[in-house]
Order: C-alpha cells, then sequence, then structure tokens
C-alpha cells in the first residue's frame, strides 16, 4: 500500500500472515498467553519467508530465527517428518523442505503438501512418500528438460529461448533460471497449449525483464513479474514475430549495458592448516543466512590436494589434501573435470560448515570456485 506507515516492507505472505495471526490472538487471548499462542505458527512463517526467498534482515530475520528453533518440535507432524533425519537446522528450509513443498505443486496439486502438514501422525508416512515420490519426478523431469534445451537453444540470439509443449507448467521456471545462468543472457521457457504459448522469464543481473516485457506488451494476452524473473502469455500467431523482435532488442540492450558479469568475493584469506571448529561455529552464530545476508566464503591459497571423483555420474569431485583432515566437496564441478584432474595445487574458495557423521564431526569445505 502506497500510503502505508508500517516500518518494514519485505514480509513474505506467509509474514503477512503471521503478523495478523499475531493480531488476532492480542484480541482473543490474555496477554500472557497470546505470545506462546503465536509462536505456535512462527516455525510455518519462517518456512514461507525462506522458501520465497525473502531478504533475511529486519523482522524476517526475528521470523526465521524464532522459526528454525521450534521446526524441528513444530506441532505439524508433517513438518517434523519433512525434517527427520536432518541433525543440522541450516539450510534445512532452503535445500530440503522448500524443494518438496514446492515440488508437489510444480508435479502435481500443490494440496499434496498442504495435506501432510496439517496431517495427522498416521497419515503423514504415506503423504511424505507421495511428496518424495514428486520430488524424484521434479529433478529427473528438470534434468531431462535441461539436458534438451541446452541442446537445441541458439545461443546466437538475444535472449536464450526453449519451448516444449511436454514441458511441465511448474518446471519452465527452472529451466528458465538454468538457462539464464548458462547463457548470462536474458531467458524465456515457454510451453505450448491450446493455441498459445505460456512463459516464465528471467534475466541475469542488470537486465531489468519487466520493463524489456512492457516494450512488446501488445503481443501478450497477459504479463508480469519484477526485474530479474517474469512471466507472459501469448498467441502462437504472435510468437515468431515476438520472438524475431525481442532477440533484435535483446542485443540492442546488452551492448549498451554491462549484463552477465559474475564475481565471488571473498570475506576473507585463511590458512586451511588454521581452522578449528570453534571458529566454524562461531561463523554459524552469525546465522541464519540467506537472501541479502549470505554465507561469508573464503580464500584458500595454494592448498595441496588430490581430486578424486564423487559419485558415478562425474557431475561432483572432492579434493582430498595433506594439510586439512576435513572434507573438501567440488559439487557441480563436472564441466571442469579437465581442469581438476592431475593438478595438485588449487587457490580454493570455499564456504565452512560443520557436518556430523558415524558419530564424530568434522570441518567440510564446499568449494565455490577455484584458480
Amino acid at each position: 500500500m502506497p500510503d502505508t506507515t508500517y516500518p518494514f516492507t519485505s514480509l513474505a505472505g506467509a509474514g503477512v500472515a503471521f503478523k495478523l495471526l499475531c493480531a488476532v490472538a492480542s484480541k482473543a487471548f490474555a496477554a500472557f498467553e497470546y505470545e506462546s499462542k503465536s509462536a505456535d505458527y512462527v516455525d510455518f512463517a519462517a518456512l514461507g519467508t525462506v522458501a520465497d526467498m525473502m531478504p533475511l534482515v529486519g523482522e524476517n530475520r526475528t521470523i526465521v530465527s524464532l522459526g528454525l528453533a521450534r521446526i524441528k518440535k513444530s506441532r505439524s507432524s508433517g513438518l517434523r517428518k519433512l525434517c527427520e533425519g536432518k541433525e543440522e537446522v541450516a539450510d534445512l528450509i532452503g535445500f530440503h523442505i522448500g524443494p518438496r513443498i514446492n515440488a508437489a505443486g510444480r508435479m502435481d496439486t500443490p494440496y499434496t503438501a498442504l495435506k501432510l502438514l496439517l496431517a495427522a501422525d498416521d497419515r503423514v508416512d504415506a503423504l511424505m512418500a507421495e511428496i518424495e515420490d514428486l520430488n524424484a519426478r521434479r529433478k529427473s523431469s528438470t534434468e531431462y528438460f535441461l539436458n534438451h534445451a541446452m541442446q537445441v537453444t541458439d545461443a546466437t540470439e538475444g535472449v536464450a529461448f526453449y519451448e516444449s509443449d511436454a514441458i511441465e507448467h511448474g518446471i519452465i521456471g527452472l529451466i528458465a533460471g538454468r538457462l539464464c545462468e548458462a547463457f548470462a543472457k536474458p531467458s524465456i521457457a515457454l510451453k505450448r497449449e491450446e493455441g498459445k504459448l505460456v512463459a516464465s522469464c528471467r534475466a541475469p543481473e542488470g537486465f531489468d525483464m519487466v520493463e524489456f516485457l512492457t516494450e512488446f506488451k501488445d503481443s501478450f494476452l497477459a504479463f508480469g513479474g519484477h526485474k530479474q524473473a517474469a512471466g507472459f502469455s501469448i498467441s502462437i500467431e504472435k510468437f515468431d514475430d515476438f520472438r524475431a523482435r525481442a532477440s533484435a532488442r535483446a542485443h540492442e540492450i546488452r551492448a549498451g549495458i554491462t549484463v552477465g558479469e559474475r564475481s565471488l568475493k571473498a570475506d576473507m584469506a585463511l590458512e586451511i592448516g588454521s581452522l578449528s571448529e570453534g571458529f566454524v561455529k562461531e561463523i554459524r552464530s552469525y546465522g541464519p543466512y540467506g537472501m541479502a545476508f549470505p554465507k561469508p566464503v573464503f580464500f584458500f591459497k595454494d592448498v595441496r590436494a588430490k581430486v578424486e571423483k564423487l559419485g558415478k555420474d562425474g557431475k561432483h569431485f572432492k579434493l582430498v589434501s595433506s594439510d586439512f583432515s576435513g572434507k573438501i566437496n567440488a559439487f557441480g564441478f563436472g564441466q571442469f573435470e579437465k581442469e581438476l584432474l592431475g593438478r595438485e595445487r588449487f587457490d580454493l574458495v570455499c564456504e565452512v560448515e560443520i557436518e556430523r557423521w558415524m558419530g564424530r564431526s568434522g570441518i567440510v569445505l564446499t568449494v565455490k570456485d577455484f584458480i
């Protein structure tokens, strides 16, 4: 609301719902009960805030901090089930719970996830199995269509276009996002259906996708979104003309601005042999980390290490260093296999974490980049 006087403007929808709940609770319960009644639902507000990729600052930070502290003892049997077997709360929502809840809506209906969150104890296992199946289908389908998109997308166009009549609605945004990362240019994934195309759009930093689409608004049945993510629908008859004009216009815009330049700035340089669990625990204590408050990354110079493949698909590696007793994982670096294998010294940029396995704990470095 343009005339609002509320001091924090970045609440997720879940945050707005939670504040409404707090307001109602303040009227419905005595002062000594109000806070405990409201706190029973802060885990759901935290879930929505993180999964909606809201900035973890201000009131959002408070909601997420309180929610993460309660999430494993949630009143929701389904939410507790989603946390089962996960020792660490860090990244639990963003990398484990959120994708599974979203998979229901992407692959079938969001009501399956809602049923899980509201289910009684005796129904949780069956619904959880259904959610896991939908998440596995989401992963498989995304990988299939991404591989196809990378093969057929014309990298010379100003916009990276991918079109399919078989793709699920729920993953076109994922494909557009991955194309945007791969080509460092505005990307549009489309599903063809009943005389029209439904599109999801992603743009790199510095390119305003909504401003761009507005130039072609007369071509669309509907459109909307924000700078980096948007969507539209268009009749099939108008698509080829739009594609040609959009590609040409994107070339013009990108010629005049710096788009797609990505850099990674380390927060501190460290000696890999000096890392201690005490230091990593202190870093963790500054969390929760997320949007607008990212995890710190550290630069480790001249690390002696042998590279080994991790898993069978060739996408992941681990580095074994005589200078460091913990794990060093390089997930998703399969495209750099030639640069990695055979080398013995690396400059690394990594996140740090503590991992527990087999009753023991140790420091784990996750490689974000290497030189």
